[in-house]
């Protein structure tokens, strides 16, 4: 069975940050926020670039955006970091990602 990828909806930051996340107990069904009676596990946001931290060890990295209605971090581990490295501070950026929850934040992978 081939699986197509979900929709990226565009959205505000603030209805991803202000709205109920889901977490799906199934191995193929992803997490997704409920907004507007629409499942949306991917988003695509229009942004600035606030602020970008990168650990020593290269390991991890994270900007945080910001698109007029909030910010929230985008987020990225290993081999992935490379995606956030030519970004700075004051640019703007498309971001194409999965929000996910973990200790009560709410960010974008």
């Amino acid at each position: 069975m081939q699986r197509s990828r979900q929709t990226a909806f565009k959205v505000w930051i603030y209805d991803i940050k202000n709205n109920e996340y889901i977490k799906e107990l199934g191995e193929w069904e992803p997490n997704y926020v409920l907004f507007n009676a629409k499942k949306i596990s991917r988003v695509n946001i229009i942004a600035n670039v606030v602020l970008k931290y990168e650990n020593e060890d290269k390991t991890y990295a994270q900007i945080v955006i910001d698109d007029g209605s909030s910010d929230i971090s985008v987020k990225s581990w290993r081999e992935d970091i490379r995606v956030l490295e030519d970004i700075n501070i004051g640019d703007t950026v498309i971001i194409i990602g999965r929000p996910r929850k973990f200790n009560n934040e709410i960010y974008i992978t």
